[in-house]
């Protein structure tokens, strides 16, 4: 193997003390090498997944994902982590900047009455219906009656509305693909 063959099988390697070379300056490029091709691809095209363990029960809203930089497709689905006491409703919605408006993300609210930990809530339909599970810590989804509903969603936040303040907590998952190289999803503060 001569000395151009090393350098090339280097490059190749992680950005440690094995390899000489610092591929955090690589910058993402449609039209360039396979390295800044690669990065370009992690950067436009991966799904990722946010999550907010947090999600309070509120007489009002709470804030549970802030998208900037551009568009996104994406899921959300919410798991009970703390007993819900007591009786509310729930529905998603989404507050978008430009143009400024608040829209249902959900056919209706679901009502959260005393679900256990475990309790997954989901969309599906065409209309977005927010359903609760039956099982505990799943859920066999099934494409062939029902769809999961996917949201295109504009720069914005994403915000749980309850009904009346409850002792319990969910976490929020929203798997997303970024339709800009800008696009970010974060949990709320």
């Amino acid at each position: 193997m001569d000395a151009a063959q090393r350098r090339i099988l280097r490059v190749l390697g992680g950005d440690n003390l094995n390899n000489p070379m610092v591929s955090a300056r690589v910058v993402p490029n449609s039209d360039g090498s396979v390295l800044e091709r690669l990065e370009n691809l992690e950067k436009t095209m991966s799904l990722r997944c946010v999550v907010k363990t947090d999600g309070a029960i509120l007489a009002a809203v709470d804030p549970i994902f802030t998208i900037t930089g551009g568009m996104v497709r994406a899921r959300i689905v919410g798991i009970v982590t703390t007993l819900i006491v007591g009786a509310a409703n729930l529905r998603l919605q989404h507050i978008t900047v430009a143009p400024a408006a608040t829209v249902q993300l959900n056919a209706g609210a679901v009502a959260v009455d005393d679900d256990a930990a475990g309790t997954i809530y989901y969309n599906v339909g065409a209309t977005s219906v927010f359903t609760p599970t039956g099982g505990l810590g799943f859920h066999l989804a099934d494409p062939v009656t029902v769809d999961e509903t996917y949201f295109l969603l504009a720069p914005g936040v994403v915000q749980c509305l309850g009904s009346a303040a409850r002792v319990g907590v969910v976490a929020w998952y929203m798997t997303y693909e970024k339709l800009s190289p800008d696009s970010l999803v974060v949990a709320a503060a």
